[in-house]
């Protein structure tokens, strides 16, 4: 389909079939006026004393040789070696020979050992070793040659054989001539050949073969089959169209179980040659031909219901294939260089497998926070799985197609309906634009859709490259991220909750290898009641550990739980027995249990950073850490991950202040430790120091704030925590101060 290949050959054979056209026109021009003439001449020469011999014979005469003429042209000269006319005027010739000449004057020669005609039936015969040579080197041997049906129909008998231009040989089972109407077929096993010497090859073979003259019609039908060189089409009917002069070709169609394939070779980027096949197949191919009728201009390629039709491009280890009800295309240089399907397209691209993913390492992959338990797990390698071959889906109701110079399919925009899926991703819009040769695709849509095993992406424009499997989504990027343990995700206040997290930004990529991804533009992420906000959150796997980052202002809220605070203290899943201790009423009414509801820890800095394997997370740059209206303040927080990504202790080191509206107390000092589990504050400075409200200012090397009872105890800096007081100073009974 992709190439017009039968241009060339139905141009040959309808010059051929021209040629014969002429031949047999003068073969029958000859038997009739060679009928009439001859009667004639011989009732003179009878009439002039010659005897009949046998009876029956009219009249009997050797060596004859006569030449025709109608004034001043010749139109024939016959001759043979004997002849004789029966009582019924039939007349015949042995050794018979015969030369016709056209309007030109070209000189058209027929010879047989015999041959009859009557003019009053105008029915004649040629018969053994019949041979008739013409301009252009066309020959025809057949052993009979019949003038039939009142002169109005020439048959030939046993196997035609023909040969034209030094070039092509051609054979039939009969050739069959209607003149009235200037029908010509050739039947039975017909087959032209170009000779062994002729490159590239040319064949054409079917049961039947017919020109109709007045038409300018040429009809190869049954099992029909056009090949040069490396290209061919089959169909049960192969037909073309002529120009009113007969010295071009204007349309070609084939018709009914068509199928074929063309092959080309282009050179690639690095100079090496990388030949393409097109094959195709469909019910009613129809090609429009350029005026010059050299080159073909439009072809159209149909299917039906139970059998669309397809269009398949193979080379370089990559076949695609275009399936369509209808496909409209437009040639270049006789190859296929764009076309148009419609009612409902689909794309198949099968390519190399991919290259396997780089494994991790399993010591890193197996680190327990802060490289506890690295190297615990074996690192023998694991059996790489075989890798299966790429397989690229994409459908839509429309499609606009463009093809390179070797006929390979290049680029597809996909309309209406569309959807996509390469095995890892799934995708679904309204309009698609994919460059195979790239791997790149680019979906628009209200809003498009794209799903993997690790999530959902949405946004009105997404573009995805396959080679890395990138997704680069625009627009209102909506996105639901399956595993939080991908990139690090888990070891941000998101690894508090519980299901998927969800983020929206303006603009993300989501690459699967190496696997990473990036949020930029308003970014919110969340699980359950857990936040994170940020300009731009970055994910990426890397040699040395997952790492996750948040920049330009970023501020999480943590919701912990009362089992995650039971868990961490160690009484509750996964603590020491596992078995959570009965309630008890606090010592002291207004504060909080150990599994009591906890407010939302909020922190806000300029920068976030996570290392998986480090079991740290840092937030650096004016950090600012808010829980139940009590503030911390410092330059740097690092919060310290258990196996299971929950924070235990909180870190705030450069210029750490606390502050408590509710007691009015404001404490400064070098570095505040907040242990979650026991809910108290461990700060230390050079000196600490605390004022309160009413101007009471307290110093010391290290002060214990306890969150849930709002005591203060001011130690000495190696004394531990619970001790003597050195200089106590505690709030009402049942205040709450301290940090988040």
């Amino acid at each position: 389909m992709v190439r017009s290949t039968p241009r060339p050959h139905l141009g040959r054979f309808r010059r051929l079939l021209l040629a014969l056209l002429g031949l047999c026109v003068a073969v029958v021009v000859l038997l009739f006026l060679f009928g009439r003439a001859g009667a004639e001449r011989r009732s003179r020469r009878a009439s002039g004393g010659e005897t009949a011999v046998e009876e029956g014979t009219k009249l009997i005469g050797k060596d004859f040789d006569d030449t025709f003429t109608q004034g001043e042209r010749k139109v024939f000269r016959i001759r043979g070696e004997s002849t004789r006319v029966d009582k019924d005027d039939t007349v015949f010739l042995d050794k018979v020979g015969l030369t016709l000449y056209d309007k030109l004057n070209r000189a058209y020669e027929a010879e047989s050992k015999e041959g009859t005609f009557n003019p009053n039936t105008k029915e004649g015969k040629l018969w053994g070793q019949v041979e008739l040579r013409g301009p252009g080197d066309l020959e025809v041997h057949c052993n009979q040659l019949l003038l039939q049906d009142k002169g109005n129909l020439v048959v030939t008998r046993g196997v035609v054989h023909i040969f034209y231009a030094s070039k092509y040989y051609g054979r039939a089972d009969a050739l069959q001539v209607w003149l009235p109407d200037e029908v010509f077929s050739l039947a039975g096993d017909v087959r032209i050949d170009t000779l062994p010497e002729i490159e590239p090859p040319l064949s054409l073979s079917a049961e039947h073969a017919v020109y109709e003259r007045k038409r300018k019609q040429i009809r190869v039908e049954k099992n029909a089959e056009l090949r040069r060189g490396a290209a061919e089409v089959k169909a049960d009917r192969i037909s073309a169209l002529l120009a009113d002069d007969e010295s071009r070709l204007t349309f070609l169609r084939a018709l009914y179980n068509v199928n074929g394939q063309t092959a080309a070779t282009e050179r690639s980027a690095a100079g090496a040659p990388t030949p393409t096949t097109v094959r195709f197949h469909g019910h009613d191919l129809a090609v429009l031909m350029e005026p010059s009728g050299k080159q073909a201009r439009q072809v159209t390629l149909d299917g039906t219901l139970a059998s669309r039709a397809v269009v398949e491009s193979s080379g370089g280890g990559v076949t695609r294939t275009l399936t369509a009800p209808r496909v409209e295309g437009v040639l270049a240089d006789n190859v296929l260089s764009a076309a148009e399907a419609f009612e409902g397209v689909d794309i198949k691209e099968v390519g190399p497998a991919p290259a396997p993913a780089p494994a991790r390492s399993p010591a890193k992959s197996a680190a327990t926070p802060g490289g506890a338990g690295a190297g615990a797990r074996s690192a023998a390698p694991a059996k790489t799985p075989q890798q299966q071959p790429t397989v690229r889906l994409a459908h839509g109701r429309r499609a606009q197609a463009s093809f390179r110079r070797d006929g390979q399919l290049a680029t597809v925009t996909l309309l209406e309906q569309v959807t996509y899926s390469d095995g890892e991703v799934n995708a679904a819009g309204d309009r698609a634009q994919m460059d195979f040769d790239s791997g790149r695709g680019e979906f628009f849509g209200n809003p498009v859709a794209v799903a993997s095993p690790r999530g959902e992406v949405k946004a009105p424009h997404v573009i995805y490259t396959s080679a890395d499997q990138l997704i680069h989504a625009l627009g209102e990027v909506r996105a639901r991220l399956e595993h939080s343990s991908d990139t690090a995700l888990a070891g941000s206040a998101l690894g508090e909750g519980t299901g998927p997290i969800l983020v929206q930004s303006q603009e993300g990529y989501w690459r699967r290898v190496p696997q990473s991804f990036v949020f930029r533009g308003d970014v919110r992420a969340w699980r359950g009641d857990n936040l994170l906000l940020a300009p731009e959150l970055r994910g990426e796997r890397q040699p040395q550990g997952d790492q996750l980052s948040a920049t330009g202002g970023v501020k999480t809220v943590w919701i912990p739980t009362p089992e995650d605070r039971a868990a961490a203290s160690g009484r509750g899943p996964g603590g020491g027995a596992g078995v959570k201790p009965p309630a008890r009423p606090p010592a002291n009414p207004g504060a909080a249990s150990e599994t009591s509801p906890r407010g939302p820890i909020t922190v806000l800095a300029t920068e976030m950073l996570y290392r998986d394997g480090s079991g740290l997370l840092t937030y650096s740059g004016n950090v600012h850490v808010d829980q139940e209206g009590k503030t911390l303040t410092c330059r740097q927080l690092d919060v310290q991950l258990d196996k299971d990504h929950k924070a235990q202790v909180m870190t705030c080191t450069g210029q750490a202040k606390l502050k408590d509206p509710a007691t009015g107390r404001n404490i400064d000092g070098e570095k505040a430790v907040y242990r979650i589990a026991t809910r108290k504050v461990d700060i230390t400075g050079q000196p600490v120091v605390m004022r309160d409200r009413d101007g009471n200012v307290v110093r010391g090397n290290r002060l214990l704030y306890s969150i849930d009872n709002g005591k203060v105890e001011v130690l000495g800096k190696d004394e531990q925590a619970g001790g003597p007081a050195g200089a106590p100073a505690s709030g009402p009974a049942g205040s709450v101060a301290g940090p988040p």
